[in-house]
């Protein structure tokens, strides 16, 4: 199990990347099609969506020790 986890943990990480690109292109996309502050509410949206899905990765992945219940 614990030669699993480094894959995990990319996993988990890259998935929080790909979200902080989504919510970029749509803030964008949204700042083009419509206006500021739909941009805005987007951004702003998914931020809070990739900060609560970056503090679980960084939670469920704090110490290599731990094993998964």
């Amino acid at each position: 199990m614990a030669s699993q986890l480094p894959d995990l943990r990319r996993v988990a990480y890259g998935l929080v990347l790909a979200q902080l690109i989504l919510t970029v292109v749509v803030a964008l996309v949204s700042l083009v099609f419509w206006n500021r502050s739909v941009a805005l509410s987007a951004a702003i949206g998914g931020g809070i969506g990739v900060a609560a899905n970056l503090v679980l990765a960084l939670v469920a992945f704090r110490k290599q020790g731990r094993t998964l219940a």
